[in-house]
């Protein structure tokens, strides 16, 4: 996919990120989209959080950007049962044919919930499950 500003590559993991044509930058490491979202939000953020005897983290995103970070949260929750309240801003979304595509190009094991986060309608609460609640703003 290619727009006039933004267009889908391949990072050395295998997941896709976006690279913005007029400002030279990547919106993910090219080293790897899925591997530093995972290690900085994943890991070393709620992961640290939830070893504190924590059950339930509430999350604001500056940047919802592709919805990875999102997507990722979402799948942590409930893969490991603990409520998850996440709010992200973004002033400059996708537009549909950019988040269909990088849905696309998205590993199969993830792609239904960044499906399922990138369909969530903005400016509102989505209960995505009776624990998961995400804000698009």
């Amino acid at each position: 996919m290619t727009s006039s500003t933004r267009t889908i590559i391949t990072t050395d993991d295998g997941s896709p990120s976006l690279f913005h044509n007029a400002l030279g930058e990547t919106y993910h490491s090219r080293h790897g989209a899925v591997q530093e979202s995972m290690h900085v939000f994943i890991r070393n953020g709620m992961e640290h959080k939830l070893s504190h005897g924590l059950r339930e983290l509430a999350v604001l995103e500056i940047g919802f950007g592709t919805g990875l970070n999102a997507a990722l949260a979402v799948q942590h929750a409930l893969q490991n049962g603990y409520a998850l309240t996440f709010h992200s801003i973004e002033k400059f979304p996708l537009s549909e044919d950019e988040q269909h595509s990088f849905v696309e190009h998205t590993d199969e094991s993830l792609r239904i919930t960044l499906q399922m986060v990138t369909d969530a309608s903005w400016n509102t609460t989505n209960t995505l499950s009776p624990h998961i609640h995400l804000s698009k703003i």
